[in-house]
């Protein structure tokens, strides 16, 4: 079974930083909905100080149907 599929199934959102699943939001629509991290190879405790910092950002974009992607980057924070 794919990610994709577990995470439409299952109501979850896929947090990433494959850009793929981006290009598959934008195609499919959401369920699904994808949390792109455009981070490069960041350590965890740096992607989890980031994914913290824009806790209120992801809330929102979770709260809204018609939102399928967000993407998170370096200089967003």
């Amino acid at each position: 079974m794919s990610i994709w599929k577990i995470a439409r199934d299952g109501g979850y959102a896929l947090v990433t930083r494959d850009e793929d699943f981006v290009g598959m939001s934008v195609l499919h629509g959401s369920p699904p909905k994808v949390i792109w991290l455009n981070i490069g190879n960041a350590r965890n405790a740096f992607t989890a100080a980031l994914i913290r910092s824009r806790a209120d950002d992801i809330e929102r974009f979770l709260a809204h149907d018609e939102y399928t992607f967000l993407a998170i980057g370096i200089s967003d924070s």
